[in-house]
């Protein structure tokens, strides 16, 4: 049995559909009654926030399902269709869908095909991926040479994306369309991502013979960033874009750490409106896991946001996942066979560890988490290792593998539960490995740098200050 993730762009096929709905139906004869299929959807996109993704089950009966799905603002994305079927594979570029939207797919001869109202959506959203993939499938980033040849790629993918988009707007409506040209708008704002992904001798070779292909201006038309439209709350690319150009511009190319603080107050400066919210909400969600204490941004982002969705995911870091807020009093089994609460470790610093069975950052980050927990052997500091593997024995095969975890820590389980548990949704992880912090008073600290960027320099330091205070 193969399972298959197909990722989405938006639909529509033919049967009532009620108010604040989106229906999303078909007939695909290589699926039989018994198999699963599953809609993963996210409200706002990437960055996934905790709290916004949604999982629906679909049975299939006769070939065929049909779900539908809630939309409680202008869109809802689909980010992935998943499925188990013997010996069949595909792809389909990830959905922003509309309420009204009733989406019938299907496939003939290894064809998809779209109907119903909003299967323009469809049609174009597959012909811009594949217009992407044409221009850049080819193109390895990783050398100097190859990355100006990813550049040129990309400006001439966004090009042509921008092109087809115009000719066929009569068949999108207005709002994915405005969606449609600022992802697109964001592709160009973000060509220079992966400078990042670089070392800083083969970063510097990158820009030196990159030269003019690093400008955005003069590569797409002009484009009003600073209107105050709803859809730049959704513009989820757009945002990822402007944040990428960001950091190249005040952090690669100046050789720079990054600062989130500097970030939100330029954000503040120079954008206004709905795409100022997604800009600053975002930074400061993907800032949560930082070495910075951005309690004071949140605090002032409160002052002025107006998204309730966004108000309060910045009330959830605000009260969770700062400096200085109260950690979670979980309550979890062990590999020993006991039920551990963070309170039973009242009076030590505490390392919280969250990992998975088969992460290999979190592999190579127990290295040096193993080799400071010896380095503070006879101190009042504990790592426990927190879980989010569903299987209980794939769980414990990785406690035992002894590559993720120590046989001095606490190995915790989530009893299948996983994300999905108030221990992680309550510290919002959804990277992987996630380091908290607990002081002896059972108050959440700094966090640390990654430690595979300074070898656990940062961690160590914090836990002598949390181990003197």
């Amino acid at each position: 049995m193969k399972f298959i993730i197909f990722f989405l762009l938006f639909a529509s096929a033919p049967g009532p559909v009620l108010a604040g709905t989106a229906v999303i139906s078909g007939r695909l004869d290589f699926l039989h009654d018994g198999d699963s299929l599953v809609i993963k959807t996210s409200k706002y996109g990437d960055p996934w926030f905790i709290g916004f993704q949604r999982r629906y089950a679909c049975p299939i009966k006769n070939h065929s399902f049909r779900v539908e799905l809630p939309v409680e603002g202008l869109f809802l994305k689909i980010e992935s269709i998943q499925y188990s079927v013997n010996d069949r594979d595909g792809h389909l570029a990830s959905v922003w869908i509309e309420s009204g939207d009733d989406v019938f797919i299907s496939q003939k001869n290894g064809a998809w095909s779209f109907s119903g109202p909003g299967a323009g959506s469809w049609d174009v959203a597959q012909q811009l991926d594949a217009i992407y993939s044409r221009n850049t499938k080819r193109v390895a980033w990783g050398t100097a040479e190859g990355f100006q040849s990813y550049l040129e790629a990309t400006d001439s993918a966004v090009t042509q994306e921008l092109a087809f988009i115009e000719a066929h707007k009569l068949t999108l409506g207005r709002n994915i369309y405005a969606l449609l040209k600022a992802n697109i708008v964001g592709l160009q704002y973000g060509k220079t991502g992966f400078l990042k992904a670089m070392d800083s001798t083969r970063r510097v070779q990158a820009v030196e013979n990159a030269g003019r292909w690093l400008d955005v201006g003069g590569k797409i038309p002009a484009y009003n960033l600073s209107a105050r439209d709803g859809v730049f709350l959704y513009a989820d690319r757009l945002a990822a874009g402007l944040g990428i150009r960001y950091y190249t511009d005040s952090v690669t190319l100046p050789g720079r750490p990054f600062n989130a603080i500097a970030c939100y107050h330029y954000i503040l400066a120079h954008y206004t409106g709905f795409l100022k919210e997604r800009l600053a909400v975002d930074m400061l969600y993907n800032a949560r896991t930082g070495e910075q204490d951005i309690s004071g941004c949140i605090a002032n982002a409160l002052g002025w946001v107006e998204n309730r969705d966004y108000r309060d995911i910045l009330h959830s870091m605000q009260e969770d996942r700062v400096h200085g807020s109260h950690a979670y009093n979980f309550r979890l089994p062990g590999m020993d066979g006991k039920i551990h609460r963070l309170q039973d470790y009242n009076g030590k610093v505490v390392l919280l560890d969250f990992y998975y069975n088969g992460c290999g950052s979190c592999r190579k980050a127990h290295v040096y988490i193993d080799s400071i927990q010896k380095l503070f052997t006879g101190k009042d500091f504990l790592v426990v290792s927190i879980s989010a593997d569903r299987d209980r024995g794939w769980w414990e095969a990785g406690v035992k593998s002894g590559k993720y975890t120590s046989e001095k820590s606490p190995c915790l389980f989530t009893e299948g539960e996983g994300e999905d548990h108030p221990v992680f949704r309550h510290y919002l992880v959804s990277a992987y490995p996630t380091l908290v912090l607990v002081d002896k008073k059972g108050r959440q600290m700094l966090n640390p740098v990654d430690p595979l960027e300074d070898k656990g320099a940062s961690l160590s330091a914090l836990i002598r200050k949390g181990l003197s205070e």
